[in-house]
């Protein structure tokens, strides 16, 4: 989106910031699975806060940033990405990207209060982890916490470096200092909005709200699939049946003709053809005399 945008080093950057806070999820994630004896429905966790402090405070860190809050990497990133969607006057995709903020906090904390945080209703025999994963999380926690100030922007002191040495053609835009913390404090407060929203619901509990008709929807996947099948699918199939019937029904029964008519001609060429020096006789006399008559009435 940001490529799309004219925002080619904003969004390689968050690229780049997503590297450490994906990976330290995705190998967090594998690390309590293994611990747990791969077990990986979150809904049979919780309370594992206390049994496995480290791995926690690690997939915090992790889950703070790809929210986007300060002074992660992944803050500014986001950041800088939103305020040139505003900056640049798409305030459509703008308004998207604030929403997609708050989603992203609410089902990212959701993981972590209910894994972590709300009560568990089973005892857990957890396998000793890994100091080998450990470290390899600790290392990944230290790109998080450091690597927005790779691209530090002129509001917090910096000269964005690692735009500076990608040296891409972005589209530059102009916002007041005054704009710029406005939408800075948004895009905190949307994504404290998502956490506390994740918290209230599942701080206590792992059980999902009920959100009425809207929960329909969601457990439908907003009938996305619904939708392709009947546009895409459900067309393409008829369009299909159609071509086979045709090909069956039209094109192959004349190529079947066609090879049964000069297998017929075959069969009377082979009546004639015969090797019979008598009948090339009578066929030659009847060509001499044929062509006579023809002279004959033509003169």
């Amino acid at each position: 989106m940001a490529v799309g945008l004219g925002a080619y080093s904003y969004g390689i950057f968050h690229v780049f910031t997503h590297a450490f806070f994906k990976a330290l999820l995705f190998m967090g994630a594998g690390a309590l699975i293994l611990s747990l004896h791969h077990e990986q429905n979150i809904k049979k966790m919780g309370a594992l806060k206390s049994k496995m402090p480290y791995l926690f405070i690690l997939m915090l860190i992790a889950t703070l940033a790809i929210s986007g809050v300060p002074p992660l990497s992944g803050f500014f990133s986001k950041d800088a990405i939103v305020n040139h969607l505003f900056a640049s006057g798409h305030y459509d995709i703008f308004a998207l990207a604030l929403i997609t903020s708050v989603l992203t906090s609410y089902y990212m904390f959701r993981l972590l209060f209910i894994v972590f945080i709300s009560p568990s209703h089973q005892e857990h025999q957890l396998l000793p982890q890994s100091r080998l994963i450990t470290l390899t999380l600790l290392v990944l926690s230290v790109g998080i916490v450091l690597g927005g100030l790779l691209n530090l922007p002129l509001f917090f002191g910096g000269g964005e470096s690692y735009s500076i040495w990608l040296n891409l053609p972005d589209m530059r835009y102009s916002i007041s200092h005054t704009t710029e913390l406005l939408l800075l404090l948004l895009n905190i407060s949307v994504s404290f909005f998502g956490i506390l929203l994740a918290y209230s619901h599942y701080k206590d509990s792992s059980s999902d709200p009920y959100l009425g008709r809207v929960e329909i929807w969601i457990q439908n996947k907003f009938y996305v699939d619904e939708i392709y099948l009947f546009i895409f699918v459900k067309p393409l199939g008829y369009l299909s049946k159609l071509i086979v019937h045709i090909d069956e029904q039209l094109i192959d029964r004349f190529i079947h003709l066609l090879s049964a008519s000069y297998q017929r001609l075959a069969y009377y060429s082979d009546n004639i053809q015969n090797g019979n020096i008598r009948h090339y006789a009578v066929y030659m006399s009847v060509g001499i005399v044929s062509i006579f008559i023809y002279l004959g009435i033509k003169g």
